[in-house]
């Protein structure tokens, strides 16, 4: 979801955002295993969105970026990084 000229992004998304591409380029995990993981937490974005939102060119509702935070932490997790 592209923000409309004249709008700003909140604060907290915005870095919630930039938490997670951060994450995505200095991770090992490919944007299909991510995307996989987090569909599978009932995430409802499809991968070309998910792949926007981790390049920060795009945003997620709400809801879709937690499910997306839990399935970063919980892949960290499974592979001992975190």
């Amino acid at each position: 979801m592209m923000v409309p000229e004249g709008h700003e992004i909140e604060p907290w998304a915005a870095e919630q955002r930039r938490t997670a591409a951060t994450w995505f380029r200095e991770g090992s995990a490919g944007l299909g295993k991510v995307w996989m993981y987090f569909y599978g937490l009932g995430g409802e974005a499809d991968e070309l969105t998910l792949d926007a939102y981790l390049h920060e060119l795009g945003g997620l509702p709400p809801l879709q970026a937690r499910l997306l935070a839990i399935a970063m932490r919980e892949m960290d997790s499974e592979s001992g990084d975190g």
